[in-house]
Order: structure tokens, then C-alpha cells, then sequence
């Protein structure tokens, strides 16, 4: 071979190193690239659910027999039995995505906290919530689909039973059921007996715990006898439930037309709600009732607030109270606010315009606050304004809206209408001598007080109490933008 053919020839097998080297290393990087961003997706996102439904094989899963994850009552994986770095490490549990209501985030536990709980309530005894009787399956409807009833009037007193086991009963009564459609009916009738009610705190909770098959098999809610209360509670989750569910929503408000959707004898119904008639129903007293029972009334079906703080409203600013030196402070004729006080409570059509003392009117509007069976700022909203006061936050502004933000609907609309007559009485201070300070030490009172104190303890609070009413007055614009929010949903 010539010295020119082994030259060629060494040329040759350097550029096949290099070109070898060269691939190599082109491998390598994209090997380490590709390692990279396995490490980014198993640490940004937990790849469990999709591992657990199709059994990825891998080295933690090829000789193992694939984990059967169909089981309701199946335990998040130990993290014992799990290397640190394994793929079903329960440190890397999902988690939903939070949602938000108005300016409230919403933060979902893990998935894996259902079936914990579920774990759990299968080693319960529910006789208790069972003898209740405020939820239970019955038949089926008019399609074959289950039927689950829940009688809101059954619901247990918070006070009396432990919420969080409550919960647990009712996954564990709805699981194996809510595996296919099915449908709910929802009974809202009152027996008069002042039974329980299910709080929105509760009712938050327990619609981020329920899992999704909940939300996408249910097919028909029937609500029979709906109260205004449920009607604003779900105008309140309007912004993040699905289109899809106001077209499986129906209001039943007589009870025979349940059984255009549900044959009498699939449909197991306490005695009460079958012989409630909206028709026959009597007008509870306006005044010394629940906010929800007054706006329950028939005659405040259109309604967002009580008709007689409409009224007032109205009649104190066309007739420029804020011109009135003392307004809220002197009382009216005790004769005349009685009087107009029967006539709210028999449903008359009360016109105030014959009233020639806006003391009187101004009167009355304090006494039906005050008579409230629960205060506008409801006994649980109490202890939690009083404890934010003593926290002394940067923000307690901040942390008394996060409060009103809870408030049920009704209670938010007539804290509006309220604040809007304070604001428009405060900003003729200079004439009326209602300052914010005296506006709440006349309001505070009648609108945030606890349960039961001893009077030690009421005089002790009321600086608190006073000071907290006061700076939601001074920070109007903050709470407006709070109750706005609530009430566009945004």
C-alpha cells in the first residue's frame, strides 16, 4: 500500500472516530436532555393517577401484579413500601387544582383524601346518621336511575354531632351508588320544628372532598319545596360549576310534581313533606324570625331583603334623614312603631309615605335588626371578628372581608343595603352629628353579638364590637368591592 493510500486510510478512520465521538456525545447530551425533563415532570407534576389507572411498566412495576385502584376502600400507597424516589411515594399524593369564589381561593385536598376518609367510615358505626333520616337511597326514577334523598330538615345539629363523621357517612352511603348515574332529591320542606341545616362551611367541604364521579353521573336534582337559601347558595357556585349542571336541575315546589319525574312508589318521602302545601302556608312574623324564614315568605319571593328594610331604606332617603340632626340616636313614637311592626308581621301592604317622623321609621328599622333571631353577622362570624380584632393584623380589614365573604347570600344583601344607608346618613356627619363612631355604637349592638355573655363580658367587648362595625363603615369601598364580587360571582 502507498504512503498516500495509508494516509487516506488513517484519514479516514479519525473522521469515523470523530464522526463516532461526535454521535456519542450528540447521544449523550440528548439522553441527559431527556433525563432532565423526566426529573422536571415527575417533580412539577405527580404522574401517580395516570401510573395507578394503566400500570406503567417499569422497574417498580413489571414483576408486581397490576394494584387493583377500582376499589372504593383502597389505601394511598405506604410510603414505607415505596423507595423515596418511587413514582407511588405518598409524599407526592395529587392534588386538585384550587378554584376561586369572588376573592376567596378554594384549595382541594388530595384526590387520595377520599378514599382516606373512606377508609375510615367503613370501620364506623352509623347508626346514629342513619336513624336521622336525613339521607337515604330509595327507588328509581322514571330512567332506572337510583334515586339518593336528602331531607334538609333531618340534618343533624352541628352542635350535636361531629361534622366531619357526618361527611364520612355520606360518601360511604353514596359511593358504591354514584359509581353510574343517578339521581337526587333534595327536600327542603319545613316541618316548623327548627330542625338542622347543613352550614356553607360544611357544604364547601364537602363538595371539595367529593370526587368526580359525583359531579359527572349525577343526571337530575330535584330540589322539592327549594328555599330561597339553597336558590342563593347555588347562585353563589354558579361561576365554577359546570353549564351542564343548571340543565339537571329542577324545582319541585309542590310536591305532586315530583311524580312526573318519579313514581310515587320509588319515591319514600317523610309525612311532613307530603302534606306541606306552598299554598296553605302561613306567613311566619317578620320581626324576632330568622333571616331565612322572612325571606321565605311568600310575599318575599322577589325579594332580596326584608320588605320592611326596603321600605325603611326608601322612606329615609327620599325624606333626607341625613338632614335630621340625631337620626338613629332619638326614638320614635313607641305607639306608631308598634303598629307598623303588626302590620309587616300580618303581610300588609304597609305604605310608609303617611309616616311624618323619620324617627319613627328610623325606629323601626333598629328593632327589626335587633329582633333578628341571629344576628346580620351570624353567632359563628362572632367569635371570629373578635379574635381578628385582638390579633391586631396589618390587614384586619383584609380579614373582616374574608369574614363577610362567607356570610350566607341573603345575609350579604342586607349588610349592603345597610352600609349603604350608613355611608349615605355618615356623609352628612357635619349637620346629623352621626359620625361612623356614633353610626356604630347605634348599629354594633343589633348586628354583631354573641350567643350568650354574662353583661361583664358584653361590656367588655362592646369597644371591640363598636370598632369593628366602625371600620367597616370607614372602609366601605373594600367591603362594597367584597359584596359586589359576591354577588356577580366573579
Amino acid at each position: 500500500m502507498s504512503s498516500e493510500q495509508n494516509n487516506a486510510a488513517k484519514s479516514s478512520t479519525i473522521s469515523n472516530n470523530s464522526t463516532d465521538a461526535s454521535s456519542s456525545n450528540w447521544k449523550l447530551a440528548l439522553d441527559k436532555k431527556a433525563g432532565s425533563v423526566s426529573n422536571i415532570v415527575k417533580s412539577k407534576f405527580n404522574t401517580n393517577p395516570f401510573r395507578r389507572a394503566v400500570v406503567l411498566p417499569d422497574e417498580s412495576t413489571e414483576s408486581k401484579e397490576p394494584i387493583n385502584r377500582d376499589s372504593p376502600l383502597a389505601l394511598p400507597d405506604s410510603p414505607s413500601s415505596s423507595s423515596p424516589s418511587s413514582p407511588f411515594s405518598s409524599s407526592s399524593s395529587p392534588v386538585r387544582p384550587a378554584s376561586t369564589i369572588g376573592n376567596t381561593t378554594i384549595k382541594s385536598p388530595p384526590a387520595d383524601a377520599y378514599s382516606q376518609q373512606l377508609e375510615i367510615a367503613s370501620r364506623e358505626d352509623f347508626s346514629f346518621e342513619r336513624n336521622c333520616g336525613f339521607l337515604y337511597p330509595t327507588g328509581n326514577d322514571t330512567a332506572g336511575r337510583p334515586i339518593i334523598t336528602v331531607v334538609s330538615e333531618r340534618f343533624p345539629n352541628g352542635k350535636a354531632v361531629d361534622l366531619d363523621r357526618l361527611l364520612r357517612y355520606v360518601i360511604f352511603t353514596m359511593d358504591k351508588i354514584v359509581d353510574n348515574e343517578y339521581s337526587v332529591v333534595l327536600v327542603q320542606t319545613s316541618s316548623g320544628e327548627n330542625g338542622g341545616r347543613p352550614g356553607f362551611s360544611w357544604l364547601l367541604k364537602a363538595y371539595k372532598l367529593l370526587t368526580r364521579k359525583y359531579k359527572k353521573n349525577l343526571k337530575s336534582l330535584y330540589i322539592i319545596h327549594p328555599t330561597l337559601w339553597v336558590k342563593g347558595t347555588l347562585r353563589f357556585f354558579k361561576p365554577f360549576i359546570s353549564s351542564k349542571f343548571w340543565q339537571k336541575l329542577v324545582y319541585i315546589e309542590e310536591v305532586n310534581d315530583i311524580y312526573k319525574y318519579i313514581r310515587k312508589d320509588q319515591l319514600k318521602l317523610p309525612d311532613f313533606v307530603t302534606q306541606f302545601s306552598r299554598s296553605s302556608k302561613k306567613f311566619v312574623p317578620v320581626f324576632g324570625a330568622s333571616l331565612e324564614e322572612v325571606m321565605n315568605r311568600a310575599d318575599h319571593e322577589n325579594h332580596q331583603v326584608p320588605i320592611v328594610v326596603e321600605k325603611s331604606i326608601q322612606y329615609l332617603m327620599n325624606t333626607n334623614a341625613n338632614t335630621v340632626q340625631g337620626i338613629f340616636r332619638l326614638s320614635g313614637s313607641t305607639q306608631t312603631v308598634q303598629q307598623l311592626r303588626k302590620d309587616f308581621d300580618n303581610g300588609l301592604d304597609v305604605n310608609l309615605s303617611s309616616v311624618d317622623d323619620p324617627h319613627v321609621v328610623s325606629s323601626l328599622f333598629k328593632l327589626f335588626l335587633r329582633e333578628m333571631a341571629e344576628p346580620l353577622f351570624p353567632y359563628d362570624a362572632y367569635n371570629k371578628l373578635i379574635t381578628i380584632y385582638r390579633g391586631g393584623s396589618d390587614d384586619m380589614t383584609g380579614e373582616v372581608c374574608n369574614v363577610i365573604q362567607d356570610l350566607p347570600p341573603a345575609n350579604k344583601a342586607l349588610l349592603r343595603r345597610l352600609l349603604e344607608l350608613m355611608v349615605y346618613i355618615e356623609k352628612n356627619a357635619a349637620v346629623n352629628q352621626m359620625t361612623s363612631s356614633n353610626l356604630s355604637i347605634v348599629f354594633a349592638p343589633n348586628i354583631l353579638r354573641a350567643p350568650q355573655e354574662t353583661m361583664q363580658q358584653a361590656i367588655l367587648n362592646s369597644p371591640i364590637v363598636n370598632s369593628i362595625v366602625r371600620m367597616i363603615v370607614e372602609q366601605n369601598q373594600r367591603v362594597f368591592a367584597v359584596l359586589k364580587d359576591a354577588e356577580t360571582g366573579t
